[in-house]
């Protein structure tokens, strides 16, 4: 977020502008399409001002503000979200184009901003809980969770600050995976492995985000363990 103010309105708000820079698609995905599509890691390397305006600092917002974390595979990366209508086909599938996705018109960030929260989207596509899909790697949503807070080995988790203040905190964690595990392509997980997976995912999101544990995730769990009978 930069707050922009301009030089003709002094401190007056009419003179302050927020813009929000977003990367429309996730960090890093190839697809086998013709011609060939690929998306990379996003650089920020500064940031201009026109002529007549400046940046500008604002108040710190309200640590009590509502933050909401969710965790997901496609479905919540917005893949293909703003594609043309398409059947149900394998040729409606590969219609769904990477420069169709945008994260900004994502089911989370609209969910978020009609309840005035900061949102924080951890998903990939193909990703599964227990399993990913066809051609889409081996790292499954924990180890991408980990990645994405720097609590796993690399060099950015060992000069992290994991103090109470420091930590970005969600009041909600919503979890949305375990279609790739289940039609992905791939020999699914049986029931106890995609259960004991799936457990130790909520008992990660308890333990790096200190949330108290809902009754309703017992009711999500069940409906999930049923989906393999």
């Amino acid at each position: 977020t930069l707050p922009l103010r301009s030089e003709s309105h002094g401190q007056s708000e009419l003179g302050v502008l927020v813009v929000n820079v977003v990367k429309r698609t996730e960090p890093k995905a190839s697809q086998l399409v013709w011609p060939p599509a690929s998306t990379s890691p996003a650089q920020l390397f500064g940031v201009a001002a026109s002529p007549g305006w400046e940046l500008c600092a604002l108040p710190q917002p309200d640590p009590a503000a509502r933050r909401i974390e969710f965790l997901g595979d496609s479905d919540s990366a917005a893949f293909g979200n703003e594609a043309p209508a398409s059947t149900l086909s394998l040729r409606g599938m590969l219609a769904m184009r990477i420069r169709y996705q945008n994260i900004s018109n994502s089911w989370c960030h609209m969910l978020a901003r009609m309840l005035g929260a900061e949102a924080s989207v951890v998903a990939w596509s193909g990703v599964g809980c227990h399993t990913n899909a066809v051609m889409c790697g081996e790292p499954v949503l924990e180890e991408y969770f980990l990645r994405a807070v720097a609590r796993d080995d690399s060099e950015a988790a060992r000069h992290t600050d994991f103090g109470a203040e420091a930590a970005w905190r969600p009041q909600l964690v919503v979890i949305v995976v375990g279609g790739n595990d289940l039609y992905g392509g791939k020999t699914p997980p049986s029931e106890e492995e995609f259960v004991e997976r799936y457990v130790r995912l909520l008992r990660l999101m308890r333990l790096t985000r200190l949330i108290r544990a809902l009754p309703e995730l017992v009711t999500l769990l069940h409906g999930i363990i049923v989906a393999f009978r």
